[in-house]
């Protein structure tokens, strides 16, 4: 065999080896490329309701307090309903971080999730406070802005958490079972 030979034959090979493992080194590629909103800081599914020992939802003068005491929880010293209150955590759950719409504080009050405007939601989880601020509705059904305390970013987020917050403390309260 002459040395032509060889050479092409070996290029040939080394070719065919890249076109087969091409698609295999794409998959090692974009697998280690992470969500970049999986890493949002509004993100809330680490909150569980069995974790969680206090939900406050503040918005101008109003303030509802869901507690977990001896077993139940309770909405100021009334038992709240546990649907709604399994339906708040599902809501958490499935909170969908849609992008980040602003990295600058001076954007928080169009956005209202400045301290002063939207609701207030602090989360209370093996004894630590997590504050985040819920502001006005987007253009999408379910849509609104979101951040969290001490960090700039906005977020716009999808779910049901928005409509829950402005639930008054009668619909949160355990319904009465009447006799009869």
């Amino acid at each position: 065999m002459n040395n032509k030979f060889l050479k092409i034959t070996a290029l040939i090979f080394a070719t065919l080896a890249i076109v087969i493992a091409f698609p295999w080194l794409k998959e090692m590629v974009n697998s280690k490329k992470v969500n970049p909103m999986e890493n949002a800081s509004v993100k809330l599914s680490q909150f569980t309701q069995e974790t969680v020992t206090k939900i406050s939802i503040k918005k101008g003068g109003d303030e509802k307090i869901l507690s977990f005491s001896d077993n139940k929880w309770l909405i100021g010293s009334y038992e709240a309903d546990e649907d709604k209150v399994k339906q708040l955590f599902q809501s958490l759950a499935d909170l969908k971080i849609k992008e980040m719409v602003s990295e600058n504080q001076d954007n928080w009050q169009k956005f209202e999730v400045a301290s002063d405007t939207g609701f207030r939601l602090a989360i209370t989880q093996n004894g630590k406070d997590s504050v985040f601020f819920i502001g006005k509705s987007g253009a999408s059904i379910n849509d609104f802005y979101m951040r969290k305390d001490d960090i700039k970013n906005v977020y716009l987020v999808n779910g049901e958490l928005r409509n829950m917050l402005s639930w008054a403390v009668e619909q949160w309260k355990k319904p009465v079972e009447t006799k009869k």
